[in-house]
């Protein structure tokens, strides 16, 4: 009976720590966004306003994702028109394509796998574009991801060795 007890202490802690840890995480996710909040509302360049929404889109909660994914994209779109230097043009692309990832992301979540993966491969474009070998990898394990949940291991292992 005491090993019986003993185990189940064991169990309600390792699952209380577990979920201490899940709540901390929350709680530091939402420090983030409420401090990158702060900068956006006091940024004044574009590109740091670009910057900030894309990190927002990242670590805001699914709901609010759109709120930011959406200007984010307007402005890197505006930005680009401009004609800005080769520099900066691949800087904004690289956030862009950040940006469609996030929507991808979002889409993907809420199931629609075959929409995600056209959004995916649009951001993996971007990446190839500019030559961001960090952000085709990235891409390339994505979308292997999202095709390996479809059922089509074959095409799944061909993006993950992209992705190497």
């Amino acid at each position: 009976m005491k090993s019986l007890k003993r185990n189940i202490f064991f169990f309600v802690a390792i699952f209380l720590l577990a979920q201490t840890g899940f709540c901390q995480q929350n709680l530091n996710d939402s420090l983030v966004v409420d401090s990158l909040g702060r900068a956006l509302k006091n940024a004044k360049e574009d590109t740091s306003r670009l910057r900030l929404l894309v990190q927002l889109g990242e670590k805001c909660d699914l709901e609010e994702a759109s709120k930011y994914s959406d200007p984010a994209l307007e402005l890197a779109n505006k930005l680009l028109a401009q004609k800005p230097d080769e520099k900066q043009r691949k800087r904004l692309l690289f956030l862009k394509a950040s940006v469609i990832n996030n929507i991808a992301n979002v889409i993907e979540i809420n199931g629609d796998l075959v929409t995600a993966l056209k959004k995916y491969e649009e951001g993996l474009e971007i990446m190839k574009e500019i030559g961001s070998t960090y952000g085709m990898s990235e891409s390339y394990n994505t979308l292997g991801f999202i095709v390996e949940r479809q059922g089509n291991i074959t095409k799944a292992l061909e993006y993950y060795e992209q992705s190497l």
